[in-house]
Order: structure tokens, then C-alpha cells, then sequence
């Protein structure tokens, strides 16, 4: 059975808000009625049909080709099903998600996974600022699911972070980790300024030292902690990263902080094997 495919025909002529656009919404729906679902595009009406070639059959799984930056809330409150999008993806892709999976081949803006509660996004390229932060329209950063981005994550990645791990295979830009409540987020390449400021609790792991650590975070110094070793046999098993096991043992450098807001939270820079 193939997979619903929504193929765009021409560039949107603005902003195409693909909020509607979700297998667990068109399902269970007929070939006929998912072409006359209008779609918000600046002040022009326009239909499915009339931006995307729709073949396959509607279900759980998904596919949108010749992705855009002017895609919009691609995967926007998704509760299940699979998304895969082939380009590359505008602001808000997977915000609100609660459930899931969200594949983007591209790179997409900001506010990737912002608010989301569950469910799985996967980032190909690069993403913006605010990975998996929070939204005007609700003060709380990402409390559920997975994120992973294959490339580099711009500012503040995982502000008001309250659960759930995100995972940057580069770098990220300023204040990653900001006033963070709980979960983890993982940066295997380099990382800016202002790392976990105002975080009251949970963990930044760091495959690299960063430039400067704010003073205050209290370091804990060189420690063995056994903990590493099961963390990255779950990120492998469940699929999230592979390899680390093979790049880092259980010795890290430790900072407790922010000690402005109770020093709680931890950033962890890990060692490499045989360092």
C-alpha cells in the first residue's frame, strides 16, 4: 500500500500553513475530500488540489515532496501516524506535537518542537532558534518526546525545556539550555555562549568544553559517573544516537547550576575514551 502523497506543484506565492496536513487528520478521509481542503495562504483561497499532486493511499503514513521554507506548522499538534517531508520546512514544524513521528530531510526554521508532549521529530539538516522551547501562546518549553538534528541548532535550544531529550549531532548557538526545568539535551559539536543559564534542573551533556561557563555554575570536577554508561545504551536502543559508547566512557568534567535558581541542573562535558 502506498503512502498519501502530497507532491507540491508550485511555490506557494506566501506563507502556506500546512497545519492540516497530518496523517492522523486526513486519515480517514477520501482522495476527493483531501483535494478540496482549503488552505490558508495569505489572502488567496486556495485548495489542496491546487498547490499539491495527491496520490497514494490515505493512512497512517504520510509524505510530503517539494518541501518549502514557506511550509509553515508542518506536523503542527500531530498525535500519531507518520510525516515524512521531503525539502525543506518554514517555522513551527512539530510544535504542539503529542504523539508521532516526524521525519524533515531538510532544514527548517524556528521554534522546531516548540511545546511539543510527545512523540518524535527528526531533523536532517539545520533547525533555527528555539528548538524545542516554548511558544507566546504557552510559557512551557517542550515537556515530552524526542528530538534529533543531524546538523547545527540555532539559539537557545530547549528553553523552559520541562522533559524529553533533544540531540544536536553539531553545534548549537547562545544560552542553549535556558531556564531549563527537566530533561536533557546532548550536543556533540560546538556550543555558544551562556550554556544552561537560569536552569533550574535537568542535564546538558557536552561531547565538547565549552568556551566559557558562566560563574554560576559551581564545578564538581573530574568524576566517574556509571550513569553515562546506561544513558547512551538507551539513546542507542531507542534509536535516538548510536556510537557513543564508542566515543565516551564514564569520566566527565561536572558543573552543578545554576546556582541562581537552586543549582540543580548539571552541564557535563564528556571525556573521550582513553583521554
Amino acid at each position: 500500500m502506498n503512502a498519501l502523497t502530497l507532491t507540491l506543484k508550485k511555490q506557494p506565492p506566501t506563507d502556506l500553513d500546512c497545519s492540516t496536513l497530518r496523517p492522523d487528520l486526513l486519515g480517514t478521509m477520501t482522495l476527493e475530500a483531501i483535494r478540496a481542503l482549503p488552505l490558508a495562504c495569505g489572502k488567496a483561497k486556495h485548495t489542496v488540489a491546487d498547490l499539491f499532486e495527491v496520490e497514494g493511499q490515505p493512512g497512517a503514513q504520510m509524505v510530503l515532496r517539494n518541501a518549502s521554507p514557506r511550509f509553515i506548522r508542518v506536523g503542527f499538534g500531530m498525535t500519531g501516524g507518520s510525516l515524512r517531508v521531503e525539502g525543506d520546512t518554514g517555522d513551527l514544524a512539530g510544535a504542539h506535537m503529542s504523539g508521532g513521528t516526524l521525519a524533515l530531510e531538510g532544514n527548517a526554521g524556528h521554534r522546531v518542537g516548540a511545546a511539543m508532549t510527545g512523540g518524535r521529530i527528526d531533523v536532517r539538516g539545520n533547525v533555527g532558534d528555539r528548538l524545542g522551547g516554548f511558544l507566546n501562546t504557552d510559557p512551557q518549553g517542550m515537556s515530552g518526546g524526542v528530538i534529533t538534528v543531524g546538523g547545527n541548532a540555532g539559539d537557545r535550544v530547549g528553553e523552559r525545556m520541562r522533559r524529553g531529550i533533544c540531540v544536536i549531532h553539531g553545534g548549537t548557538g547562545l544560552y542553549c539550555g535556558a531556564s531549563m526545568v527537566a530533561g536533557s539535551i546532548v550536543v556533540l559539536g560546538e556550543v555558544g555562549d551562556g550554556v544552561g543559564c537560569n536552569m533550574r534542573r535537568g542535564s546538558i551533556l557536552l561531547a565538547k568544553a565549552p568556551g566559557r561557563i558562566l560563574p554560576t555554575f559551581n564545578p564538581s570536577g573530574h568524576l566517574k559517573i556509571g550513569f553515562l554508561s546506561l544513558l547512551f545504551r538507551h539513546l542507542a536502543e531507542a534509536g535516538i544516537v548510536a556510537g557513543l559508547a564508542d566515543r565516551f566512557g564514564t569520566r566527565c568534567l561536572r558543573y552543578a547550576g545554576d546556582l541562581g535558581r537552586g543549582g540543580k541542573g548539571e552541564i557535563v562535558v564528556l571525556e573521550p575514551k582513553g583521554a
